[in-house]
């Protein structure tokens, strides 16, 4: 079973458009733990868009590009 590495039960839903420290997390996880190449900038960007509708499609979620709980989940289980 893969190690969890964050709580996810007060983690916000997060989409194109948004700031702030939350989404940089997004960017640390996908880059640190999931092999990623995107910016660290805060700003959820085209860029983290593309990746997450990557990681969400490669982890068997629903592709959105919007970081809900599930995969908020899958984000924080290190592989």
């Amino acid at each position: 079973m893969p190690e969890q590495i964050l709580a996810t039960n007060n983690l916000p839903t997060l989409h194109l458009g948004d700031n702030g420290e939350a989404v940089r997390l997004i960017q640390q996880l996908l880059v640190n733990f999931h092999g990623y190449s995107i910016q660290f900038n805060a700003n959820f960007t085209q860029e983290t868009l593309n990746a997450v509708k990557d990681f969400q499609g490669s982890h068997r979620l629903r592709v959105t590009g919007i970081v809900d709980r599930d995969t908020w989940r899958a984000l924080g289980d290190k592989e």
